[in-house]
């Protein structure tokens, strides 16, 4: 068993289209894009303690202090009935949470004690279920919530099974539901589910895989922003459903990386332009 705690400090800048006044995705009678030139850089302090047992399990909590961080806003000017798309810092956004993680080990339950110790040294061997749940809760200085914060508890589910013939199972399921994200009110759970079957051949040098991202295409954002005179419901819905075929073949020494569908934040992230 492990305690562990840690203190990061980091500088970022603004990406350039978050910048550049030129910046025109959506451009008609209603709506305007751009960016803003007034963007600062980023500097974050980012603090965590975690506790970990049987290098399986882990809780833990961080609390991640951002000035002057920016996000993607709508606004309109008064009396006019144009939009427009930009980014705006704000002078601090507290972004705290706590996370557990756990595997659920299905040898345990279905093959029994002495077959589930066996296999603790060999993973790639293991059927097991793993499952992170994670609290998030933001508060921002100088942003006045038209709307409860709630907090978010998100969801992730990862299995790992193995079939006949050696072949390996991975899935991945993750979900966000309605809730406070940063500034932005999520109307409708976002979700997203992924598949994967991997075989290995010549004494593991070679890997073949086919692979499914987001199934059910469902990874999609509803959410409400409030800007200045401006209450907006956002929608984006990009064709995040992904075939791929993977072949993989190792010529020297060096063992291979065990391939992983792993959905984190930045998988979410992806889902929309928004949630930054």
């Amino acid at each position: 068993m492990n305690v562990s705690a840690s203190y990061s400090k980091k500088i970022s800048q603004p990406n350039y289209n978050t910048i550049d006044p030129n910046n025109s995705n959506a451009v008609n009678q209603f709506n305007t894009s751009n960016g803003n030139l007034n963007l600062k850089p980023i500097f974050y302090d980012n603090y965590e303690l975690k506790f970990s047992a049987l290098q399986f399990i882990q809780l833990g909590t961080n609390l991640t202090i951002a000035k002057d961080d920016n996000r993607f806003v709508f606004e309109a000017k008064e009396s006019e009935l144009v939009s427009n798309q930009s980014f705006q810092s704000f002078n601090k956004i507290n972004t705290f949470s706590v996370f557990a993680s756990f595997p659920i080990p299905l040898d345990y339950f279905f093959k029994g004690k002495e077959e589930f110790q066996k296999r603790m040294n060999t993973i790639d061997k293991m059927n097991y279920i793993f499952l992170n749940v994670n609290y998030v809760k933001s508060t921002i200085e100088d942003y006045p919530f038209p709307f409860e914060n709630k907090a978010i508890i998100n969801y992730n589910l990862q299995s790992q099974i193995i079939l006949p013939w050696n072949i390996t199972n991975t899935m991945s399921y993750f979900i966000l539901p309605k809730g406070t994200w940063e500034i932005y009110q999520i109307e409708k759970p976002i979700q997203h589910f992924d598949i994967s079957f991997n075989k290995d051949f010549m004494n593991k040098n070679l890997k073949i895989g086919l692979h499914c991202f987001d199934v059910f295409n469902a990874n999609e954002v509803n959410a409400l922003i409030v800007g200045k005179n401006l209450d907006t419901r956002f929608y984006q819905k990009p064709d995040t459903r992904t075939f791929r075929i993977s072949l993989t073949y190792n010529f020297g020494n060096l063992k291979l990386e065990k391939e992983s569908t792993d959905i984190n934040t930045e998988k979410v992230k992806s889902g929309g332009g928004m949630l930054k």
